[in-house]
C-alpha cells in the first residue's frame, strides 16, 4: 500500500481506485452529506467517506468520471479540494 501524501493519493483496490482528497470548508454533518449526496450523482463514484476532522474525503471510482469533474462538483457545492 502507497503511504498517504496530502492532495490525492491512488490505491489500487479491486478494480477500483480509492481517491483521498483534502476538502475546505466541511465542518458538519450536513456538509458531510450535501458532499455525500452531490458526489453520489457522479457515475462511478461509490463508497463515499468524509471525516470531519481531518478534512479527508475518500470514495471509490471506477474511472468513468475524471478527478477533475469530482473537483469541480464539490466545487460547485462550496467545499474545494487540493
Amino acid at each position: 500500500m502507497e503511504e498517504f501524501k496530502p492532495g490525492i493519493n491512488t490505491l489500487n483496490h479491486n478494480f477500483f481506485d480509492m481517491e483521498v482528497l483534502e476538502v475546505k470548508n466541511v465542518k458538519c454533518g450536513g456538509c458531510v452529506d450535501a458532499i455525500k449526496n452531490g458526489l453520489a450523482e457522479l457515475e462511478g463514484i461509490d463508497v463515499i467517506n468524509v471525516d470531519i476532522s481531518t478534512a479527508k474525503l475518500e470514495f471509490e471510482s471506477d474511472g468513468s468520471t475524471p478527478l477533475n469533474t469530482v473537483k469541480e462538483k464539490l466545487d460547485k457545492l462550496g467545499y474545494p479540494a487540493n
